[in-house]
Protein backbone atom coordinates (compact mmCIF):
# COMPACT_ATOMS: atom_id res chain seq x y z
CA UNK A 1 0.00 0.00 0.00
CA UNK A 2 1.34 3.40 -1.00
CA UNK A 3 -0.75 5.52 1.33
CA UNK A 4 -3.41 5.24 4.01
CA UNK A 5 -6.61 7.27 4.16
CA UNK A 6 -8.48 7.97 7.40
CA UNK A 7 -11.68 10.00 7.37
CA UNK A 8 -12.57 11.95 10.49
CA UNK A 9 -15.49 14.20 11.35
CA UNK A 10 -13.83 17.43 10.23
CA UNK A 11 -10.95 16.29 7.99
CA UNK A 12 -9.42 13.51 5.92
CA UNK A 13 -5.89 12.36 6.69
CA UNK A 14 -3.84 10.91 3.85
CA UNK A 15 -0.59 9.38 5.07
CA UNK A 16 2.03 8.54 2.45
CA UNK A 17 3.62 5.26 3.53
CA UNK A 18 6.49 5.23 1.05
CA UNK A 19 9.89 6.87 1.55
CA UNK A 20 9.82 8.27 -1.98
CA UNK A 21 7.04 10.37 -3.43
CA UNK A 22 8.02 9.95 -7.05
CA UNK A 23 6.69 8.86 -10.45
CA UNK A 24 5.70 5.45 -9.08
CA UNK A 25 3.07 6.68 -6.63
CA UNK A 26 2.45 10.34 -7.56
CA UNK A 27 -0.27 9.61 -10.17
CA UNK A 28 -2.23 7.47 -7.71
CA UNK A 29 -1.85 10.05 -4.96
CA UNK A 30 -2.92 12.83 -7.32
CA UNK A 31 -6.05 10.89 -8.29
CA UNK A 32 -6.91 10.18 -4.67
CA UNK A 33 -6.43 13.81 -3.63
CA UNK A 34 -8.68 15.01 -6.44
CA UNK A 35 -11.28 12.36 -5.57
CA UNK A 36 -11.30 13.26 -1.87
CA UNK A 37 -11.60 16.98 -2.60
CA UNK A 38 -14.25 16.30 -5.24
CA UNK A 39 -16.32 14.43 -2.66
CA UNK A 40 -16.68 17.65 -0.71
CA UNK A 41 -13.98 17.18 1.93
CA UNK A 42 -13.21 20.63 3.30
CA UNK A 43 -9.94 19.82 5.09
CA UNK A 44 -7.30 17.43 3.79
CA UNK A 45 -4.14 16.70 5.75
CA UNK A 46 -1.32 15.11 3.79
CA UNK A 47 1.10 13.40 6.19
CA UNK A 48 4.55 13.10 4.63
CA UNK A 49 6.35 11.95 7.79
CA UNK A 50 7.55 8.74 6.09
CA UNK A 51 8.80 10.55 2.98
CA UNK A 52 12.47 11.22 2.63
CA UNK A 53 12.39 12.22 -1.05
CA UNK A 54 9.91 14.01 -3.30
CA UNK A 55 10.57 14.56 -6.99
CA UNK A 56 8.78 16.94 -9.36
CA UNK A 57 5.94 14.48 -10.02
CA UNK A 58 5.26 14.23 -6.27
CA UNK A 59 5.22 18.00 -5.96
CA UNK A 60 2.94 18.20 -8.98
CA UNK A 61 0.48 15.80 -7.32
CA UNK A 62 0.29 18.04 -4.29
CA UNK A 63 -0.05 21.26 -6.30
CA UNK A 64 -2.62 19.91 -8.76
CA UNK A 65 -4.77 18.73 -5.86
CA UNK A 66 -4.52 22.17 -4.25
CA UNK A 67 -6.11 23.99 -7.21
CA UNK A 68 -9.68 22.60 -7.09
CA UNK A 69 -9.61 22.77 -3.31
CA UNK A 70 -8.78 26.50 -3.31
CA UNK A 71 -11.66 27.20 -5.68
CA UNK A 72 -14.05 25.70 -3.10
CA UNK A 73 -12.50 27.53 -0.13
CA UNK A 74 -11.07 24.35 1.32
CA UNK A 75 -7.68 23.60 2.80
CA UNK A 76 -4.97 21.08 2.00
CA UNK A 77 -2.22 20.91 4.57
CA UNK A 78 0.99 18.99 3.89
CA UNK A 79 3.12 18.19 6.91
CA UNK A 80 6.21 16.18 7.67
CA UNK A 81 6.22 15.21 11.30
CA UNK A 82 9.39 13.75 12.80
Amino acid sequence: MEFKIDKFENHTLIKVLEEKLDTHIAPTLKSELVLVSGNGEKNIILDLSNCRYCDSSGLSAILVAQSPVQECQRDVCADRVE
